[in-house]
């Protein structure tokens, strides 16, 4: 069994990468891979112009040659040494090679210098520079809280308690539950503490509260994370949110409230949504809520499950009623929500509660009694769905002295390790290997040193990820290292060119461009490969392994003719329906005839046309910067048949709606009020579904992952069918229809639907062709339907 260690050096490059990423707001960029995301250069040269507020000069903005990424890496390694930081033993090579040990490194050494001493800048200039940042962020803290006899940034740091005190101490009544914590309940401690930083000092979880508490976290994240305090300031209603302030006196005990003598005002702090503000002693409840407690699998359960049901149990205290039982649960991975939860009263001064786990994440539940967190509340419960954990081994047969790499996704699956057993075709156990790769993701590698069926086994907190292991087979002798192919013309059968010397894990990418490179008469945007003359287009990430071919095999080169860009097709055909409708709507008489653009436009007409006109001004805004083409270009053929449908289409519609003999609908105002309700919501839910899913795909690449719903509620849809886009197209249409009450609109609504649903029913099957854990109960387009 093979666990990811060490966990100092995973929390330090998780909190560094986080650092990165939230410097890197302001230029709407992220960093998912330290190793990797830095290597060319461009995203290292954002970070320090967004951290010198500077420009570094020219460079290689489309860097693909190494020399061009050398380039770059050395640009940026000038700029730091220009801006007065010293940096050693890193060059260009280690950053372009993905030197994980140094980069991490040169990332510390930026917080260092932009960050930390930048924070106490004026402290330095006072005669403090003596000292290293270490100690002036340890001697700042140590100011703060006189009483807590802080010596280090890791173990003082693990009970959560300190943080607490911290946030409090910078602004007075945001986190009074400090001076009350148990520091057994560490978890629940630091998730309160720091979300209250977030929440009010805007202090960024670069640290999560599972690494915060973590014995072996390292001291370098905890002062990255709290380096971000000594510059923070509360915000605007952070201390007027609290309905009932009480005034403290001048003694070192405090209330949640407290009155600041030099602002000559009373300030009032907004507590946090998990901890309810106690009550003011007058009204204070004639019970004791500490008797209260809560236990049973819904905050006892090292893991649950998604799509199970949370239970748990409540035992009423001494004194109070019947009425006074609160519970508040909120799935923190996904947002602040609040979900419903269902609490029965039973006969035994119990309380049952229940509660739905539909996603995986991190719930925080809160159980409160009058108000007032019961002992032990808010309990943190992690849920987890192992059936979207995804495992891909090698796509070709190995041998033996290769190294096996498979590659684990737990993005979806919510918070867990992943741990993997190899067992080797002798049936023993052999040593593995886990890297973390980004959020969520890793790789398992082992040396294959036998030949047969290597069983690679992937748990995930605990449980397997599947019923069977994943079988890896490894040859006892060398594989080929390389072939001959022959490329024939798919039509004709004629001998094109030959291709010598292709290694097995060439693409077919790879492939076509060699091609090309040898036949250029066929563009490489027109070609297209096949292993028979009438067989089936080759993916260009297939690898000729993969294929297993061997020297001698034939390919067929299909022609497919001019090709133009998606991105132009689609410009064209919404750039027609946006000009053509206007022109319908100012009735030209050469149209509809003498005095016809005279005569009175009934009110939905208007709102017909500005309904028509968003639709494509939004269709053309997600085409220039939001859609992400998994392909470059299609058949110019295609750019005369969209166009003739959605022109045509524009033309039928149009005429009729903005007719002067048009007569309005049936039912009046009501008809059209609930078509534009409609209308708008589906046109809001297909620009969240494209937007949604332009985040799964990273720019530039073909990657495809399953679709899965968001915080945003128009993004549930993804729970019942695979292309909610298409279903909430199909909607604004329908709805737009009903509302101008037009036979052509409706035909319109239905042959959308007819072949949105063909695209759909596709990209269906795709999805459960490639993703063996796809959602089983889901459908095409039309929920519990298509």
């Amino acid at each position: 069994m093979a666990h990811v260690q060490p966990e100092w050096k995973q929390i330090q490059e998780n909190t560094f990468r986080r650092w990165c990423t939230q410097r890197l707001r302001s230029r709407d960029m992220q960093i998912d891979n330290l190793s990797e995301d830095l290597s060319d250069g461009l995203r290292l040269i954002a970070l320090l112009e967004a951290l010198s507020q500077k420009k570094i000069g020219r460079y290689n903005k489309k860097p693909r040659l190494r020399a061009q990424k050398l380039e770059n890496c050395g640009l940026c390694l000038d700029f730091i040494k220009s801006e007065g930081v010293h940096v050693v033993n890193i060059g260009n090579e280690d950053i372009v090679d993905g030197n994980l040990k140094l980069i991490l490194g040169l990332v510390w050494t930026l917080i260092l210098h932009y960050q930390i001493n930048v924070g106490f800048q004026d402290d330095t200039e006072e005669g403090s520079s003596k000292q290293t940042p270490k100690q002036i962020l340890l001697a700042w803290i140590q100011e703060k809280l006189p009483e807590k006899r802080i010596r280090n940034f890791t173990t003082d740091w693990n009970s959560g308690v300190n943080v607490a005190s911290l946030v409090d101490a910078i602004s007075p009544g945001v986190c009074p539950e400090h001076a009350t914590m148990d520091e057994s309940n560490a978890l629940e401690n630091a998730t309160l503490a720091m979300d209250r930083a977030e929440q009010w000092l805007e202090i960024p979880q670069v640290l999560t509260p599972q690494e915060l508490v973590n014995p072996n976290v390292d001291e370098l994240s905890v002062m990255t994370y709290l380096s971000f305090f000594p510059e923070c300031k509360a915000k605007p209603g952070a201390r007027e949110s609290l309905p009932n302030p009480t005034p403290i006196e001048e003694t070192a005990t405090s209330s949640p409230v407290e009155v600041e003598e030099s602002m000559g005002m009373s300030e009032m702090v907004d507590l946090d949504e998990h901890k309810a503000e106690p009550a003011d002693e007058a009204d204070a409840p004639s019970f004791d809520p500490s008797t209260w407690t809560a236990f049973g699998p819904g905050i006892e359960d090292a893991h649950g499950q998604a799509y199970d049901e949370g239970q748990f149990t409540v035992r009423r205290g001494s004194g109070g009623s019947d009425n006074n039982l609160q519970v508040k649960v909120v799935n923190t991975s996904l947002g602040k929500m609040e979900l419903p939860a269902e609490i029965k009263q039973n006969d035994d001064d119990t309380y049952t509660v229940t509660y739905s786990t539909a996603e995986p994440g991190q719930y925080l539940v809160s159980v409160l009694a009058s108000g007032v967190d019961i002992a032990g509340s808010p309990f943190a419960v992690p849920v987890v769905d192992v059936a979207k954990v995804r495992v891909d081994g090698p796509k070709e047969d190995l041998k033996i002295g290769d190294v096996v790499t498979c590659h684990v996704d737990a993005s979806f699956a919510g918070p867990g390790d992943v741990t993997a057993t190899v067992v080797t075709p002798n049936g023993d156990q052999q040593q593995c290997q886990i890297t973390p790769l980004s959020a969520g993701k890793y790789k398992v590698q082992t040396i294959a040193d036998k030949s047969g069926k290597y069983a690679v086994t992937v748990a995930f907190a605990g449980t397997s990820v599947s019923a069977r292991p994943l079988l890896i087979n490894i040859l006892a002798e060398s594989v080929q290292p390389d072939i001959d192919l022959e490329v024939l013309e798919a039509k004709s059968g004629r001998h094109l060119v030959t291709l010598s010397q292709v290694l097995l894990s060439t693409e077919i990418r790879a492939v076509k461009r060699t091609v090309y490179e040898k036949y250029p008469k066929v563009h490489i945007s027109r070609i297209q490969l096949r292993i028979e003359a009438r067989g089936k287009a080759l993916k260009d990430s297939d690898t000729v392994g993969s294929l297993g071919l061997k020297s001698g095999s034939r390919l067929y080169l299909k022609d497919l003719g001019p090709q133009i860009g998606w991105k132009t097709v689609f410009v064209a055909e919404y750039l027609g329906p946006l000009l053509i409708y206007p022109l319908l709507y100012a009735r030209p008489e050469l149209i509809y005839g003498d005095g016809a653009s005279s005569a009175p436009y009934h009110g939905v007409v208007q709102i017909a046309a500005a309904c028509w006109t968003l639709h494509y001004a939004k269709r053309l805004f997600e085409t220039l910067f939001v859609h992400r083409f998994s392909h470059g270009t299609m058949p110019l053929s295609n750019l005369f048949k969209n166009c003739f449908y959605y022109w045509g289409f524009a033309c039928l519609v149009g005429y009729f709606v903005n007719h002067p003999l048009y007569t309005p609908p049936v039912f009046g105002s009501a008809q059209i009020g609930l078509g534009l309700f409609g209308f708008m919501i589906c046109e809001y839910g297909n620009f969240a579904i494209h937007s949604h899913l332009r985040d799964l795909r990273p720019a530039g690449s073909t990657e495809r992952r399953i679709p899965l719903p968001s915080t945003n509620p128009f993004t549930w849809l993804f729970n019942y069918v695979s292309c909610p886009n298409y279903t909430y197209e199909v909607g604004a249409w329908l709805s737009f229809a009903g509302m101008t009450q037009t036979l052509t609109a409706g035909i319109f609504a239905l042959v959308g639907l007819g072949q949105m649903a063909v695209w759909a029913l596709g990209k269906h099957r795709n999805y459960k062709r490639e993703f063996r854990d796809y959602p089983k109960k889901r459908k095409s387009i039309l929920p519990f339907l298509i």
